[in-house]
């Protein structure tokens, strides 16, 4: 988690029903602003559906607070999961960046500790 990231959504304004989503993202986020997700586990985190997810990126992206980036290893973030990477525009000018791997290892683990919670629950 990145307080810079959290402490900048904070600062912004976006509509009652991309609050959520963005927040998820500032918190999933490194200190650049990257963060790596897929649609499905935002969906679930947030408690939206995808369309609703979709909708809020869109929102987020025509305002220029997040942007696209490109994924080291499409096929293995794929089977991790992951179907898309942003970078948070943090003031800073994030240049699109590859998605340094132990990031990505960082976030698959995570992800694995959270799956196997959520088992444990249902």
């Amino acid at each position: 988690m990145s307080t810079k990231a959290m402490a900048w959504a904070f600062e912004k304004e976006v509509s009652a029903e991309t609050w959520n989503v963005l927040l998820r993202l500032a918190h999933d986020a490194d200190d650049a602003g990257l963060v790596v997700f897929s649609h499905g586990y935002l969906s679930h985190l947030t408690g939206e559906p995808q369309g609703r997810v979709q909708a809020a990126l869109a929102e987020l992206v025509v305002k220029g607070l997040v942007k696209s980036t490109s994924l080291p290893d499409s096929a293995a973030v794929a089977e991790a999961g992951h179907d898309q990477a942003l970078c948070l525009q943090l003031g800073n000018t994030a240049q699109e960046r590859a998605v340094p791997q132990e990031f990505l290892d960082e976030v698959n683990a995570d992800r694995a500790r959270r799956q196997a919670e959520i088992g444990g629950i249902l």
